[in-house]
């Protein structure tokens, strides 16, 4: 959201709206896991009347936002939602099988239906052009994207008991590798065309470079704790360097 505000380049009230609608549907997946659960399994019971509550709640948050939008003449902001419908609908049947975990796919196409946020946002702010609209969704979707696999590489490793030879780390950490070195040639393309500045490259720079890192560095024995709030430093200078190469 805060790329798509940077590259409208202004604040308008209907920021609000988006910013209420698209926080309330992030947050309503997990009460949503866990009255599933509740129905699933005994041993989730004692969440069913909380989870519901907080359903209820980040719904009518989600419902008042689009009426808001709506009312305001944003109804293609309100239209976004509805690609990401299936993503949901898919993770909340992988959850009623037992089977959510470890869903590449479903993840990753999970971030890019989140990214969509940054163009509700650039719309919400008077943003009008239709190339801008794709980037401010295209770039941190590719970027969330390799986060997921970067992420699953990360999770990996602390289960290790020590780092092991150099081909191990190789095989293991190549997917990231690779996605993350696609990140940057697309970004370097749409440098050379003139539609991004070079912050945009140097922005997947950085995620290239801890993602080279991960594979030559493994963090065996680090918290899922440490790990993410590390992702989430670097997802901060990726977003910080996106927002200053369109503001400029």
């Amino acid at each position: 959201m805060a790329i798509g505000v940077a590259a409208a380049g202004a604040l308008r009230p209907a920021l609000a709206a988006v910013v209420v609608g698209a926080l309330a549907a992030f947050c309503i997946r997990q009460p949503l896991t866990l009255s599933i659960k509740s129905y699933r399994s005994t041993t989730h019971a004692g969440d069913r009347q909380p989870a519901a509550f907080w359903v209820v709640a980040y719904g009518l948050a989600c419902v008042l936002a689009a009426l808001a939008l709506a009312a305001n003449g944003n109804v293609r902001v309100v239209a976004l939602a509805v690609p990401a419908i299936p993503v949901f609908v898919w993770h909340f049947a992988l959850v009623a099988r037992g089977s959510e975990r470890r869903q590449v796919l479903r993840d990753v196409l999970a971030a890019f239906a989140l990214a969509m946020a940054g163009t509700a946002a650039y719309w919400s702010c008077g943003g009008d052009d239709d190339a801008t609209a794709a980037l401010v969704w295209l770039l941190p979707g590719l970027q969330s994207g390799a986060s997921v696999v970067h992420m699953l590489l990360r999770l990996e490793q602390r289960r290790w008991e020590k780092a092991g030879p150099l081909t191990r780390r190789l095989r293991v950490g190549i997917g990231p590798a690779v996605y993350h070195s696609a990140n940057v040639a697309i970004a370097a393309l749409l440098y050379t065309g003139g539609y991004v500045s070079f912050a945009t490259v140097a922005a997947f720079a950085v995620c290239l470079a801890e993602g080279l890192y991960a594979v030559f560095v493994p963090q065996v024995g680090h918290t899922p704790k440490r790990l993410g709030m590390r992702q989430l430093a670097v997802s901060v200078v990726f977003a910080g360097l996106l927002c200053t190469g369109w503001r400029r």
